[in-house]
């Protein structure tokens, strides 16, 4: 089947890979790239996003549950968010993962730490309101089918991107019941240097 077949694929090119780096460079690679679910119409990838995206920090400043619940996801990202009895498998499979991780490496993690990190709550999508620089721009370019590891160059202005969203940001500052969109063209080439598709990606 197909999925047989993706198995071995995924398996020749971990041995392959094993040849030339190391399992934990593998791992880092793997992780940085890994899907972690979509917010809106936005994708998430790589650990980093994800920790920003679902509890609003940067990946250095997650704690041991919260870890826990991101190589939960890692299982399955859409069967684990959006309602509260996909939270509760989430939370089961996340208790799973810190019961490994006790096996593991009984010498990082005592287990005091890891009964903390079973009972601690989990609030994730904090970091849902945090405002994403160019997201619509930026969505628009990673609904585009390029292969992640190709470097990807635009025509995005940022001096004119932060003063588009700045002045949609000014001028609805005391109507927030209204919406508007910016776009900055080069007339030349029809380039887009700079889009606001509204006050708030999440919501519009």
């Amino acid at each position: 089947t197909r999925s047989f077949s993706r198995k071995w694929r995924e398996l020749f090119i971990t041995m392959a890979l094993e040849r030339c780096v190391s399992k934990d460079e593998i791992m880092t690679l793997y992780l940085n790239n890994a899907y972690y679910g979509r917010m809106g119409s936005y994708s998430l990838y790589g650990a980093a996003e994800a920790a920003q995206a679902y509890f609003g920090k940067r990946i250095d400043e997650i704690n041991l549950a919260q870890a826990a619940t991101l190589a939960a996801l890692l299982n399955g990202p859409g069967l684990y968010t959006g309602s509260d009895a996909r939270q509760g498998a989430l939370d089961r499979r996340r208790r799973r993962v810190l019961e490994l991780m006790r096996q593991d490496h009984p010498d990082r993690y005592s287990a005091d730490d890891i009964r903390k990190a079973e009972t601690e709550p989990v609030q994730m999508g904090v970091g849902q309101e945090t405002p994403r620089f160019a997201a619509y721009f930026v969505s628009d370019v990673i609904q585009q089918e390029v292969p992640r590891t190709e470097r990807i160059y635009t025509t995005l202005d940022c001096s004119l991107q932060k003063a588009a969203e700045i002045t949609v940001a000014d001028h609805l500052r005391t109507r927030p019941d209204l919406q508007a969109a910016l776009v900055a063209l080069d007339v030349q080439t029809g380039d887009i240097l700079a889009l606001v598709g509204g006050t708030d990606f999440n919501k519009s």
